[in-house]
């Protein structure tokens, strides 16, 4: 089933995040020397610039990104939802998805090199770790009244 997100296609889904492997470890992020580059970028470009990934998460993210991309090996932001939800395997609800990809301020009619891509499913990874974590803090406290 799909939905419309902004305009932007996803697949709805109900399924648990509490068995999603998350980490933030699998990639570096780090400022230029020079910090007022960073006044300049965009955070797309900034992502593509600035973060590494390491060689196993990179592996995921590229059979991904050939699942997705068009004839040009771009990726089009309408089908970014749909690739990112795949990276985490359907677990996190797509509100979240649609929550992350506001923040990076993509035009609708923009499209994505793997390398922008994989800076993308970076930070949406660290991004949805941390609410994955206050989810889980929150539940614990809930069920064991600390």
């Amino acid at each position: 089933m799909y939905k419309n997100l902004n305009g932007l296609s996803a697949k709805t889904n109900d399924v648990d995040s509490s068995n999603v492997a998350l980490s933030q470890k699998t990639s570096r992020f780090w400022i230029p020397f020079d910090v007022k580059i960073l006044e300049t970028l965009t955070p797309k470009e900034y992502l593509e610039k600035y973060c590494r990934i390491n060689h196993r998460r990179w592996i995921v993210y590229k059979r991904i990104f050939d699942k997705y991309k068009d004839n040009e090996a771009q990726l089009k932001v309408e089908v970014l939802p749909d690739a990112l939800s795949d990276a985490y395997m359907g677990t996190f609800d797509n509100r979240l998805i649609g929550q992350m990809i506001v923040l990076l301020d993509l035009p609708s009619n923009s499209k994505i090199t793997f390398t922008q891509f994989s800076g993308i499913a970076a930070f949406s990874e660290r991004y949805l770790f941390k609410i994955f974590r206050q989810v889980n803090y929150l539940s614990f406290t809930k069920n064991y009244k600390i």
